[in-house]
C-alpha cells in the first residue's frame, strides 16, 4: 500500500542528502573528526588549508523541481489584490499554505527548512555545530546555506534572500541573528509559531492584546451590505489601506470586520492603546503582519491617537504594511504617516436601525454570541436608548446582563442591562469630576408640579434625542451635535443638583460633576485644554454632565480691551463651540441667571427655574428630612415652622441634622427647642434677623446673648 509522503518530510529528506555530502567533504578535508577539542580552536595548518582551497562551493549547485515554482495565477493584478488572494488561498500541508500565503519561491522554502531543522529534530543542530565548525553555533549560519545550496560565498541570488529586505526575513518566518558578526556568520532562526505551523499546529496565531473576529462575527449584522462591499473594494482593488473615523458610538470596528468578511476573511484587531512603548517598533509590526498571514485574516488596529504623539514610525510602519489594514482613531489622519494613500470611506454611526439589527441577530444564537429571546429585543433596545455605543459594546452589554440575570436565577431584566451599559462606558473623568452613582428619584424631588414637568420633559428630550434629532433629520448638517443642554437657575438650596441627580437615576447613567478648581487654570490655554478633555471624555463616557456654579464658566463677555479681558472672551467662545457640538447631555446650574452669556442661552434647549418653595412643600421638606427612624418629641409643630420660616430644601436639612446632632448630645429626642435653635443658628448663617414674629410662641427657646 502507499503511503503519502508530506511535504515536510520531502524536504527533510533534501536536507538529509545535501547536509550528508557536505559532511563526507568534510571529513575528507584532512580535518580529524576525533579530535575532542574541534572547533574550539584553530590551528596554523587549518588557515594555511583554508587559504590554499580552491574558492568556490563544494557540492554543486542545488536543482529546485520545476513543479515547486508553478505559475503565480493572480499574476496581472493589482498589487492589494494579489494579497488578499493569498490570504484566503487554502492548502491542506502546512509548507503549501506558508507558500501560498508569503508567496515564496522554492528557494524561500529550502532555506525556511534549513533555519527550522535544528527546532524541528535536535541531530540537526549537532550536524550544525561540526559544519559551523563551532560546538555552540547549533543553528544555521548565512555561509552554512550558501554551502548547502551549492553557491558561492559572493552568490548575490542566494545572499538577496536572507537579507533584512527579503520576504523570509522581512515577513518575520525567519530571523536574521547576530547583527554584529560578518554576513555569513549571521545565525537565521524560526520562531515557536512558524514551527508550530510547520509541524501542522494551529493556524491561528493571536498575540497578546488581540481579537480575532472570524468572517462569522455577529458584528457584521450591524452594518449594511453596501456599506462593507465598498470598503471590501477598497482593500482589494485599491491600495488595500483604509482609515476610518473612531469616535462614540462608530461602527469602524464593526465595518472593518464586515468588509473583511466581504472578501472572505477574517481579522485580528490590535489594540495600539496597549502596546508597550518600549517595543520595537519594526519588530511588532512585522511580527503582526506576520501573524495575520500566517491566519489568512486581515489586520485591524487602532485607536491611533496615543502612537500618532509618542511613536509616530509605528504608524508609519503599519500604514505602509504589505497587507491588506484598517486603521482607526478619533484624529485626521496626516499626509506624512503613509506612502500609500489610504481611503477615507464614511464611517456609520450606530443608529438605532442598526442596533435593532444586530439585536435581532442575537435570537437563537449559539455560543459564540451572546443570545437573547424575542421578546427581550425590544427590552434590551429600549434599555439602551439614551447610551451611546458602539456595536461591539453592545455585545459586551448584552452578554455582562445576561450574566447577572443567570447568576441570579431570574430573567433578563432593564436593571440589568443599564448596570452593564454603565460598567461598559468608559470614563476617564475623575482627574477633572466629581462621579455620583445616583440614588435619588422623582418621590425625593420637592418641586412645584411645573418644574417637575419641564425636567421630565428634559429627561424625555435626552432619551429620544438621537431618534428624533438624528432619525428624524431635525438638524441637518452643520456643526450641532445631538446633545441636550439644560439650565437649571434658582436660590442655593432649592434642589438643582438634586434635579440633576434625579435625572441621570431615571435615564441609568452616572452624574459627573465639574470641578472648578481642578478646571480653571491660571495659565493661558490650560483651562481651554481641561475643558477639551471634559467634553471628550464625557461623550464617550455615557453620563450627565453637571456644570455647578456655571457662571463661573459661562459668565458673560465684556468689551474691554486689555489682556484679561481678551482671554475671558476666548474662553467663553471656546465653550459655546463645545456646547454646540456636544452629543451627551449637559445641565448648568446656576444661581445668577444674568451673569449667563446670551449666547449660552440661546444654545439652551430646557429652561427650569426652581423658585422659593411654597408652604406645602416646605412642610414634605420637614417631613422628608426627619424620617420616621428619628425619635421625635410629641411637641414638634412641623406645621408652624414651615408656615414660618421660608427657607431652601438645603437650609431645611442643615437644620434637620443639626438639630439631631444636638438630641444625640442629649437624650436622642428630637424636640421643639432643638429645631428652633437649630433654625436660629442657620438663619444667622444666612444673615437674617431672628425676631419674635417669626419665631411666635417659641421665641424664648432661642439662644440669646448673655447681659
Amino acid at each position: 500500500m502507499d503511503v503519502e509522503v508530506s511535504e515536510l518530510t520531502k524536504w527533510l529528506r533534501l536536507l538529509d542528502s545535501r547536509l550528508d555530502a557536505l559532511v563526507q567533504l568534510r571529513l575528507e578535508s584532512g580535518r580529524d573528526p576525533r579530535d575532542p577539542f574541534r572547533g574550539l580552536y584553530l590551528t596554523g595548518e587549518t588557515i594555511q588549508r583554508d587559504l590554499e582551497a580552491e574558492r568556490g562551493p563544494l557540492l554543486a549547485p542545488i536543482r529546485l523541481e520545476a513543479d515547486l515554482n508553478p505559475d503565480d495565477p493572480h499574476e496581472g493584478r493589482s498589487s492589494a489584490g494579489v494579497v488578499v488572494q493569498r490570504l484566503v488561498s487554502e492548502a491542506a500541508d502546512p509548507l503549501e499554505l506558508l507558500r501560498l500565503r508569503f508567496g515564496l519561491e522554492p528557494l524561500d522554502c529550502l532555506l525556511l527548512m534549513l533555519a527550522a531543522a535544528p527546532e524541528i529534530d535536535r541531530r540537526y543542530g549537532t550536524i550544525y555545530a561540526y559544519l559551523n565548525d563551532d560546538v555552540t553555533r547549533r543553528r544555521l549560519s548565512v555561509g552554512l546555506a550558501l554551502e548547502v545550496c551549492g553557491a558561492p560565498d559572493a552568490d548575490l541570488g542566494i545572499r538577496g534572500h536572507l537579507e533584512q529586505s527579503s520576504t523570509l526575513v522581512q515577513s518575520g518566518l525567519v530571523t536574521l541573528g547576530e547583527m554584529d558578526a560578518p554576513f555569513l556568520r549571521r545565525s537565521l532562526a524560526v520562531d515557536d509559531v512558524v514551527i508550530n505551523v510547520i509541524l501542522g499546529g494551529a493556524r491561528h496565531s493571536i498575540s497578546e492584546n488581540a481579537i480575532w473576529y472570524p468572517p462569522s462575527s455577529p458584528l457584521t449584522w450591524a452594518v449594511d451590505r453596501d456599506e462593507a462591499a465598498s470598503v471590501a473594494a477598497m482593500l482589494s482593488r485599491g491600495s488595500g489601506f483604509v482609515y476610518l473615523t473612531h469616535g462614540p458610538g462608530s461602527m469602524a470596528l464593526a465595518l472593518g470586520v464586515a468588509a473583511f468578511a466581504q472578501l472572505g476573511l477574517g481579522c485580528i484587531l490590535f489594540d495600539l492603546d496597549r502596546t508597550s512603548g518600549s517595543d520595537d517598533g519594526a519588530h511588532w509590526v512585522r511580527m503582526r503582519v506576520r501573524d495575520a498571514r500566517i491566519t489568512g485574516a486581515g489586520i485591524l488596529a487602532g485607536p491611533i491617537e496615543r502612537l500618532t504623539v509618542d511613536d509616530a514610525q509605528m504608524v508609519r510602519l503599519l500604514a505602509d504594511a504589505d497587507h491588506p489594514i484598517i486603521l482607526f482613531g478619533q484624529v485626521p489622519w496626516h499626509a506624512s504617516w503613509s506612502r500609500r494613500l489610504p481611503h477615507f470611506p464614511a464611517t456609520p454611526t450606530f443608529s438605532r436601525p442598526a442596533r435593532r439589527r444586530l439585536l435581532d441577530a442575537m435570537v437563537g444564537a449559539d455560543d459564540d454570541m451572546p443570545g437573547l429571546r424575542e421578546d427581550e429585543v425590544s427590552l434590551v433596545d429600549q434599555a439602551l436608548e439614551q447610551f451611546t455605543l458602539r456595536p461591539e459594546e453592545l455585545l459586551r452589554v448584552v452578554r455582562c446582563a445576561r450574566h447577572q440575570a443567570t447568576a441570579s436565577h431570574r430573567d433578563l431584566e432593564v436593571g440589568d442591562v443599564v448596570a452593564s451599559a454603565r460598567a461598559q462606558s468608559g470614563h476617564g473623568l475623575e482627574r477633572l469630576t466629581r462621579c455620583v452613582h445616583p440614588a435619588s428619584d422623582w418621590d425625593q424631588l420637592v418641586v412645584p408640579w411645573t418644574v417637575e414637568e419641564r425636567l421630565r420633559s428634559l429627561a424625555n428630550r435626552a432619551r429620544h434625542r438621537h431618534t428624533v434629532i438624528e432619525g428624524w433629520g431635525l438638524r441637518p448638517g452643520g456643526a450641532r451635535g445631538a446633545g441636550v443642554v439644560g439650565l437649571f437657575f434658582g436660590e442655593s438650596g432649592t434642589g438643582k443638583t438634586l434635579a440633576a441627580e434625579v435625572i441621570a437615576k431615571e435615564l441609568g447613567l452616572d452624574l459627573y460633576v465639574v470641578n472648578l478648581a481642578t478646571v480653571v487654570d491660571k495659565y493661558v490655554g490650560e483651562t481651554e485644554k481641561n475643558l477639551e478633555a471634559i467634553f471628550e471624555q464625557a461623550a464617550q463616557a455615557n453620563g450627565v454632565l453637571l456644570f455647578d456654579e456655571a457662571d463661573a464658566l459661562f459668565g458673560k463677555r465684556t468689551e474691554g480691551g486689555d489682556a484679561h479681558d481678551r482671554y475671558a472672551n476666548i474662553e467663553v467662545a471656546y465653550l459655546l463651540q463645545k456646547i454646540e457640538s456636544f452629543d451627551g447631555l449637559a445641565i448648568l446650574a446656576t444661581n445668577l441667571r444674568a451673569n449667563m452669556d446670551p449666547a449660552f442661552v440661546r444654545r439652551i434647549d430646557v429652561v427650569v427655574d426652581f423658585p422659593m418653595p411654597a408652604v406645602d412643600q416646605r412642610l414634605r421638606l420637614w417631613q422628608r428630612y426627619l424620617p420616621s427612624q428619628l425619635a421625635l418629641d410629641d411637641g414638634v409643630d412641623l406645621g408652624f415652622l414651615a408656615k414660618s420660616f421660608r427657607l431652601t430644601g438645603g437650609s431645611i436639612q442643615n437644620i434637620c441634622i443639626g438639630s439631631a446632632f444636638d438630641a444625640y448630645a442629649r437624650d436622642g429626642i428630637v424636640t421643639m427647642e432643638t429645631l428652633v435653635r437649630a433654625t436660629q443658628r442657620e438663619l444667622e448663617k444666612l444673615g437674617r434677623l431672628c425676631v419674635e414674629a417669626d419665631f411666635g410662641p417659641y421665641f424664648a427657646l432661642i439662644d440669646r446673648p448673655m447681659d
